[in-house]
């Protein structure tokens, strides 16, 4: 396997539930990989709770304008009282992905934590 690319795509404050996306700007760049490594950071992060975790979703689309989720949503616990280094790394390698691809990121529901999210991305082909 060949790396093709490793971007941060987000790099962007995230308040509770509210999702926060990659910018378009690197949606076709991201299309090009049959596998996408994914590691999420938090840092500064306040008003974490106890079962507060931090959700990632993988959406893909052909047309670039309509995205659907290609990946079940990954998620990992923050923990009570995390201010920073808290972060997820998985893979994606549900083929095929679309054309577009975009990484959306937020806090799970109910959740009123704030934080700075940065995403980094290392696309790979078969």
């Amino acid at each position: 396997m060949s790396r093709l690319f490793n971007l941060m795509v987000l790099d962007d404050d995230v308040d509770g539930t509210n999702a926060t996306e990659s910018s378009s700007d690197h949606a076709d760049t991201l299309g090009q990989a049959d596998i996408l490594t994914i590691h999420v950071e938090l840092s500064g992060a306040s008003g974490v709770g106890a079962s507060d975790k931090i959700e990632v979703d993988v959406l893909h689309s052909n047309n670039g304008r309509n995205y659907e989720l290609q990946v079940n949503r990954q998620s990992a616990v923050i923990g009570t009282g995390a201010k920073s280094d808290t972060f997820i790394t998985f893979s994606s390698d549900t083929i095929p992905l679309g054309a577009f691809v975009k990484i959306s990121v937020r806090f799970s529901d109910g959740s009123t934590a704030t934080g700075r999210f940065r995403v980094y991305v290392c696309g790979r082909s078969t």
